[in-house]
């Protein structure tokens, strides 16, 4: 988040010097972008001429910081910023929220929460596929305890949830939901999802991804590898090389959208009629979008790779490679500038 710290501030009668060190060591620390504006005012060169050389420089190394990062990192995504005054309340409707030194102090300290619908997977997946200095910096939010995750059980909990902290601002402000889209298909969420979407508005951050779950964001390479890890260990009666190479024949869409915890047939049951045979039913489901996959290949994949597949988005189990992400290139356009504009809010 970046701070613009008014210069009126150093010149306070009102203000404890003790909060502004305070509020400058964020920027020490990296934690948040400080800037002050202006930074050649008569007041912020008194204030830091009072100060010990120690604090001088470490002052002048925030500042310093505030800038550079700004300029290095955010790139399109400039970041959340809030205004700090002489101002007798806090002003949070606005652009540029304004707000006295005491309020900006509890505000910034408070840790962002990202809420998820699962915490151990979903965390899992965030950190797994954060690339470049994104990832160092959200390992860093997450080992200073700046970041946390919070979870619900499911897209049910998601919605309650952002109802909760629609107001107000101190709370959505330090907010970010990161939810599946549960899509069948390109572009076409499910209910619940639009729920949540339109429950968010314009107050509470988001992303809802693309694809249809987590596990669809694992590269083919990451599965490749995963099978020759013991290629003769089967999920469901099926042999991992047969699902991996199953899997790899059907197109990217197909792929991004399948139900890769239970199979076709797990999605039979969504819309299976009492009357009505599995056959028919199948046939009814692979009708039009997957209406170019063989018989062979609904057999192998009918069943899916498994619940726990997602595990594979966590490092104690396995180590998905950077490179692998990469050769997913939808899955970096997509990701990168979430993650980017995620830690620009922080």
């Amino acid at each position: 988040m970046r701070v613009i710290l008014k210069a009126e501030v150093f010149a306070s009668q009102h203000i404890k010097h003790l909060d502004i060190t305070a509020l400058i060591k964020f920027g020490l620390d990296e934690r948040h972008l400080i800037q002050v504006e202006p930074l050649d005012a008569d007041e912020v060169r008194d204030w830091l001429n009072k100060q010990s050389d120690d604090v001088r420089e470490e002052c002048e190394l925030a500042f310093d910081s505030g800038y550079r990062l700004d300029s290095d990192e955010y790139g399109q995504f400039s970041p959340f910023t809030i205004q700090v005054a002489c101002v007798d309340k806090a002003q949070w409707y606005q652009e540029e929220p304004l707000l006295p030194l005491d309020i900006a102090l509890k505000f910034l300290s408070q840790p962002f929460i990202i809420f998820v619908e699962n915490r151990r997977n979903d965390s899992a997946f965030l950190r797994a596929t954060a690339t470049g200095w994104r990832k160092q910096k959200l390992e860093k939010f997450l080992n200073e305890d700046w970041l946390k995750f919070e979870a619900g059980g499911g897209m049910g909990e998601v919605l309650k949830y952002v109802e909760e902290i629609s107001e107000p601002p101190e709370k959505y402000l330090r907010h970010f939901v990161l939810f599946d889209s549960d899509a069948l298909e390109p572009d076409k969420p499910s209910k619940q999802s639009e729920d949540v979407v339109t429950a968010c508005g314009k107050s509470v951050y988001f992303h809802r991804l693309k694809r249809r779950a987590i596990e669809n964001y694992l590269p083919l390479s990451t599965l490749s590898a995963w099978m020759g890890i013991n290629v003769h260990k089967k999920v469901n009666g099926i042999l991992r090389r047969k699902l991996v190479d199953a899997f790899a024949k059907l197109s990217s869409e197909q792929r991004h959208h399948f139900n890769m915890k239970k199979g076709f047939k797990g999605d039979l049951k969504k819309t299976k009629a009492d009357d009505e045979k599995e056959t028919e039913q199948e046939h009814r489901l692979v009708s039009h979008f997957y209406q170019n996959v063989s018989t062979e290949i609904r057999i192998v994949l009918a069943q899916g790779f498994g619940t726990d597949i997602a595990e594979l988005f966590k490092e104690e189990h396995f180590l998905i490679k950077e490179k692998w992400l990469y050769d997913d290139k939808s899955l970096i356009l997509e990701l990168e500038p979430m993650l980017k504009r995620l830690l620009s809010l922080v």
